[in-house]
Parts: C-alpha cells; structure tokens; sequence
C-alpha cells in the first residue's frame, strides 16, 4: 500500500511502529548516558553519580507508576500527554543550557529537569512504546512487524548514538545540554504525528482494531467507533463509547437469555 508492496496490516504496523521508534530516541538518547551528561553540564564526578542514582530511581518510580496510567487513562491521552510534557522539558533544559556555563544554579536546574524528564518518559512513552507496537499489529503478522519495528530501532540507534555522542562532546560540537534542542525538535514533530495519528486501543479485541485499521477509521474516532458482529459493521457517531456498547449488548444477551429460559 501506498506504494510499497506490504500487507495492509503489516504496513499499517510498521507505520507506527517505526514512528514510535524516532519517538523513543528523541527522549532515550539525551538521557542514556546521564552521568557523562552531568559532568558536561558542569557538575562534578561525586555529584554526578549521585544524580545518577536519582534519575535511575526516578526512572523505577515512573515506570512502577505506568501500569496504572494504562490501566485507568488508555494509551492515547497517555502517550499524548506525555510527549507534551517531555517536549516542554528538552526544550527548557536546552534553553537553561545557554546559561549553565556560569551558573552553578542553572546547572542544577539543568540536571533536576534531566530527572523530571526521566520520570516522564518512564511514566508515559517509555513502557507504552511496546504496548503500543503490539497493538497495532495485525494478529496474523505480530512477529513479522515487531522484528521490523525492532530492526528498524536497532539501525536508527546507531545513527542517533553517533550523533548525540558528537553533540554532548567536549571535544567534538561540545553543545553540551544545548543536544536538548535538537531532540526536542524531533518530539514536536513526533507529538504532533501522535495527536493526528495514534488511536485509543484501550478495551479494544483484537479483532476490532484489525476492523478499524482496514476501514481506515480516523485515529482520533477510535474510541467512539462501535465495531458490530459483521466486520462491515462500523458506526463512527455512534453516541456510545466501545466499552458502553459491549456492556449494553451484555445486557441484552443476558436479558435474552432470561426470557428464553421462562419459555
């Protein structure tokens, strides 16, 4: 489809797979080396680990605090809100940046952010990444697509690796925190794809998502799409939500069933 000679679920889950794989390094690679990164923003050796230890319990902390988030809020308001979050913080971080050279409050403030963002990550992008690839891929092509999805973060990590390694260098670019910028450029971009791209696939079979994926149901109409019996069955303005509607039919069988049992 769309020009290249892939199933329609396998494209449609690469699509997002490889989307959520630029998502991902926009946020892990500032990070992946955090005491490298506070000692470039100033910090000393004894101060960096210490914050290290921090980020690393931040990172449990939000990580911990995920299986709620998914549980109760769904994968799109979370994945969403995150991003936006996260994007605030780079963008801060790279702007603080200008003035942690000779500022030893600003370098604090610098390596406090890197923590918060940390815990952002953990809480939203970072556990829902995997969720969120193997949702979206069709049943009969889950392996195909992850391996795919998987492969493509492997080659791209590579690249963006080489590329964070020269811009915290101080002996290459020597952009120091300033890295921020460029990534936060990359999570905009991405924060935008996921607000018109991504669906709501809390509470959804996977039957259904295969459904609304071939009829290409708006992503931001996931949610309030009722999937009927017959997989032509869709009603996208259909007043209940999918959850509400599984739990009316509920009633009816049960109700049903009730009446046939009198008889």
């Amino acid at each position: 489809m769309h020009g290249l000679d892939l199933p329609g679920p396998l494209w449609y889950g690469c699509k997002y797979a490889i989307n959520l794989v630029f998502e991902s390094h926009s946020h892990t690679q500032l990070c992946g080396s955090p005491v490298y990164f506070f000692r470039m923003a100033g910090l000393g050796e004894e101060e960096g680990f210490s914050m290290n230890l921090g980020v690393t319990g931040m990172a449990f902390v939000g990580t911990c605090l995920s299986w709620f988030a998914l549980t109760y809020f769904g994968r799109r308001p979370v994945f969403i809100g995150g991003m936006i979050w996260m994007t605030a913080c780079l963008i801060v971080i790279g702007g603080v940046a200008f003035k942690a050279q000779h500022d030893t409050g600003a370098k604090w403030a610098q390596a406090g952010l890197i923590m918060v963002h940390v815990f952002a990550y953990d809480f939203t992008v970072g556990p829902l990444t995997y969720c969120i690839v193997g949702e979206t891929s069709a049943t009969r092509l889950r392996s195909k697509t992850v391996g795919l999805a998987r492969n493509s973060y492997n080659v791209t990590n590579v690249v963006a690796g080489i590329l964070n390694t020269y811009m915290i260098s101080a002996v290459a670019w020597n952009w120091a925190g300033k890295a921020a910028l460029f990534w936060a450029a990359f999570s905009l971009l991405c924060t935008v794809w996921a607000y018109f791209r991504l669906p709501e696939m809390k509470g959804r079979s996977y039957r259904e998502l295969d459904v609304l994926f071939e009829k290409r149901i708006s992503a931001r109409k996931f949610k309030e799409t009722v999937v009927g019996e017959d997989e032509g069955d869709l009603d996208p303005n259909h007043s209940h939500t999918a959850p509400e509607e599984m739990a009316r039919r509920a009633s009816q069988a049960v109700a049903l069933a009730a009446i046939n049992h009198e008889h």
